[in-house]
């Protein structure tokens, strides 16, 4: 299988997510982690 074959399209990425049925609300919590703070670009 070469790497064209698994390559899917932005769209059709978001609608196979948009009809899963996975549940995410356990990350909820990770909200107030303070991540957003954090410097990523040593600064």
């Amino acid at each position: 299988m070469s790497i064209k074959e698994i390559i899917v399209s932005w769209e059709d990425s978001a609608k196979a997510m948009a009809s899963s049925s996975e549940e995410w609300s356990e990350w909820d919590e990770t909200i107030s982690d303070g991540l957003e703070y954090i410097s990523w670009y040593g600064e």
